[in-house]
């Protein structure tokens, strides 16, 4: 297939019945002679239901939020706290590599659109007194390499990635009526309890995943943390998002009990950003 025929392409995920994943092609695309111009702008823009950069529109619910209408409040606001010129920028980046990669691999990556879920998400966070001034710094800082480097500008996607995790556990604890603070080192307090944040492949059974694990564990201690939880898509919610957070405050209320008695306590969770579902498990 040629670029020009993607015009009458409409790629879409669907996930029990609802559209959370579109590639509308024909409106964001222009012949110019022997050039076949591609609209990645920085706007956001809204598609039946879906909101998005360029030819790429997804679920509102990727941003934490629940309509389009909150998703434009968030990206409004977000956009403020990082300054429009940054912003700009970088959400241009958001748009091509997006689009590149699925051209180029076939295949849909939400790393893409970290910015769009840091965004959302720190928003709500704001909304209900989180003082998210530590993750907007540190988003800042990051946003910067999008002007550097394609390779460089991957590694600022991951590191976007590294941060979303940390907001994901601050919102299932939010949600869970816990106190949470942004922190540098570690990450963050929730309920009172120094917490350290990662990202891992995990592979139930593995050696390695095993390993790596257990050098997390020990890169926790040193950012003086107490409790470490890891996001791995490994690990599926299969409950609501309500249930999940109940399973999660049990879950929190036993960790608490076995961290006054001195042990450091490790959790695997999983936030389906498609549904906003979220999973949880202590690691043993």
């Amino acid at each position: 297939m040629e670029i020009k025929d993607l015009r009458n392409v409409k790629l879409c995920l669907t996930v029990n019945g609802h559209n959370v994943f579109c590639a509308y092609f024909q409106p964001h695309m222009q012949p110019d002679g022997d050039v076949m111009r591609i609209d990645v702008s920085s706007v956001l823009k809204s598609r039946n239901g879906l909101v998005g950069f360029g030819p790429i529109y997804f679920t509102p619910t990727i941003m934490g939020v629940s309509s389009i209408s909150e998703a434009v409040a968030a990206e409004r606001w977000f956009k403020k706290k990082v300054g429009q010129k940054l912003y700009t920028k970088a959400s241009v980046s958001v748009g091509l590599e997006n689009l590149m990669f699925m051209l180029s691999t076939g295949r849909i990556t939400m790393d893409r659109i970290a910015l769009l879920a840091n965004a959302g998400n720190l928003y709500a966070l704001e909304l209900i007194g989180v003082d998210v001034n530590p993750k907007i710094e540190e988003i800042r800082a990051v946003l910067k390499g999008n002007a550097k480097a394609h390779t460089e500008r991957m590694q600022s996607t991951d590191q976007l990635m590294d941060i979303l995790s940390e907001i994901h556990l601050a919102r299932l604890a939010t949600d869970a009526n816990l106190e949470v603070r942004f922190g540098t080192s570690p990450d963050l307090t929730i309920g009172g309890i120094p917490t350290e944040v990662k990202r891992l492949n995990w592979v139930p059974g593995s050696t390695v995943s095993r390993r790596k694990i257990e050098d997390l564990q020990s890169a926790a201690i040193k950012q003086n943390a107490k409790f470490l939880a890891i996001e791995t898509i490994e690990i599926y919610p299969v409950l609501s998002r309500k249930k999940g957070i109940q399973a999660f405050i049990n879950l929190f209320g036993l960790t608490k009990k076995k961290i006054a008695k001195g042990s450091m306590q490790t959790m695997l969770f999983n936030h389906d950003i498609w549904t906003g579902n979220v999973c949880t498990r202590m690691h043993i």
